[in-house]
């Protein structure tokens, strides 16, 4: 395969590259502009909805959307901000745009944040971000579900508020959508996942749930917004970004299944995807790989929260060279991701110039294995 220099060679330092370096997608400029707004569009959109009266619901409302979303690092309002100023040039964006990407961006961080919670509630998860979950603080509990509601309603509140009438219908179309294909992303992963039926989990499974999950949302959606707002959302650039991005969900998802991996070995503590039964990369590609005892050990043991259990499928991991097997499934991904902005038309929108800017930014959030990164360099020399 095509080995892309442009992608692999950038790569070379992210995995030494400090945290504060890792959050700046934007330019420090507007990346400062889109933080300083937060509080005022938080205000602004508390005191204008008339379907919030009382004091204490709006400060809920504020503590919930602010707990998790300024605590992790806003790569996907970033991207939003990103491709907009990419599209739009940064010289033509006047002050009352600035102010509509910026809140837009926020809108799809708290689109985010509600998905967060409500899969932390699914998965009985203790922590995120290094604190506990929402739904695990006093006084919340259930009503993290209505927390996520009202969250979820506010933010077509703040659409409404900051937009055109026009504009703000083409993003309530947007936002449905995301929340349509999120929402059954996670129904199919949880309910394969509870299904038990581990014989069944293969490639195809893992990329349909993959695709739905966490494609559209995660990586698509801010460019999709992005697009619209730049009055340049259409036929032509919808295909455009789902044939460049077509294989992308996969790539991104595998490395985030494989840091819970490496959160084991690192920390000792129990492995979530093995103790939930998640259809994830690893399971995937042990199937694959296994012969018929490990394959009657696997399907004994996986789902289990039993540390026996957790430890003996870590092991299987480790005798089957899942390791090196990421390494080079991970390249392929990405040489096919490469090859298919590079086969867009050069008049297309968005050009393959900004889509491959858009993988620059998020490669360093997506890959960090430094096995992975070792990889990808011997590919290149």
């Amino acid at each position: 395969m095509v080995t892309c220099k442009w992608l692999l060679n950038f790569s070379r330092n992210c995995a030494n590259w400090p945290a504060t370096n890792r959050q700046l997608i934007l330019s420090q400029k507007s990346y400062t502009e889109l933080y300083d707004t937060f509080p005022k569009i938080m205000k602004n959109g508390l005191d204008g909805s008339k379907y919030l009266p009382a004091t204490d619901i709006k400060d809920r409302l504020k503590k919930a959307i602010e707990y998790h979303t300024l605590e992790r690092v806003s790569v996907q309002g970033q991207l939003t901000v990103y491709a907009f100023e990419a599209l739009q040039q940064t010289t033509n964006i006047t002050d009352e745009c600035r102010h509509q990407i910026n809140t837009l961006a926020w809108c799809v961080e708290m689109f985010q944040s509600y998905y967060l919670i409500i899969d932390d509630i699914e998965d009985e998860a203790k922590t995120r971000n290094g604190k506990p979950c929402w739904h695990l603080l006093p006084n919340v509990g259930n009503l993290a579900l209505n927390d996520t509601s009202m969250m979820r309603s506010f933010i077509y509140e703040l659409l409404r508020q900051n937009l055109s009438d026009e504009m703000y219908i083409k993003m309530c179309k947007l936002f449905n959508e995301a929340h349509l294909r999120s929402e059954y992303g996670q129904y199919l992963d949880s309910i394969t996942s509870k299904s038990r039926n581990f014989s069944k989990y293969d490639l195809q499974l893992y990329t349909k749930i993959s695709d739905s999950k966490f494609t559209f949302y995660s990586i698509k959606f801010p460019l999709l917004v992005a697009l619209t707002m730049a009055n340049k959302l259409n036929k032509t650039s919808i295909q455009n970004v789902d044939s460049a991005m077509k294989h992308i969900g996969c790539w991104v998802q595998m490395h985030n299944d494989i840091l819970d991996w490496c959160d084991e070995l690192s920390t000792g503590k129990t492995n979530i995807d093995i103790k939930k039964g998640k259809c994830s990369w690893l399971a995937v590609t042990a199937l694959e790989r296994c012969n018929a005892e490990q394959r009657d050990m696997f399907l004994t043991r996986y789902g289990s929260d039993k540390i026996q259990d957790v430890e003996q499928i870590l092991q299987l991991y480790e005798t089957l060279g899942l390791r090196d097997v990421f390494c080079q499934d991970h390249q392929a991904r990405l040489d096919t991701i490469t090859e298919q902005i590079d086969s867009l038309p050069n008049d297309s929108t968005p050009s393959s110039r900004i889509l491959r800017d858009y993988i620059e930014k998020i490669y360093p959030f997506v890959v960090y294995l430094p096995e992975a990164l070792e990889y990808s360099k011997q590919k290149i020399q």
